[in-house]
């Protein structure tokens, strides 16, 4: 027993195909026409292929020139970039050095100088 759906389907198909390929036709028609038209002023038109323009984009292509992962395989650890995190201690030691560099300024606009 056929069935009703699938026969709908390959009808919507092929009945598709045979206008994508009238409009192929026709798309050729209007260029050979728009050719002949345009080949008295020096110019020509040429049809794309595939139906795709490629625009070329600016600068380095994507995925060239990244830093490739270092250590095991599928780990997904890469290289580290800037300085690797301060610990409690030097935290601590650099608040205390910030602190006596902003109030001898600090008492050094006070005098004056």
């Amino acid at each position: 027993m056929p069935d009703p759906k699938g026969n709908a389907l390959v009808k919507t198909v092929e009945t598709l195909a045979t206008q994508k390929e009238e409009l192929a036709t026709k798309e050729k028609e209007l260029v050979e026409t728009l050719n002949a038209a345009l080949r008295r002023m020096g110019y020509q038109v040429m049809p794309v292929a595939g139906g795709v323009v490629t625009v070329r984009r600016r600068g380095r292509p994507p995925g060239v020139g990244r830093v490739k992962a270092a250590g095991k395989p599928g780990t997904g650890k890469g290289r580290k970039r800037g300085r690797p995190p301060m610990g409690r201690a030097e935290r601590s030691a650099v608040s205390k050095r910030m602190k006596a560099y902003w109030s001898k300024r600090k008492n050094a606009r006070k005098r004056g100088t």
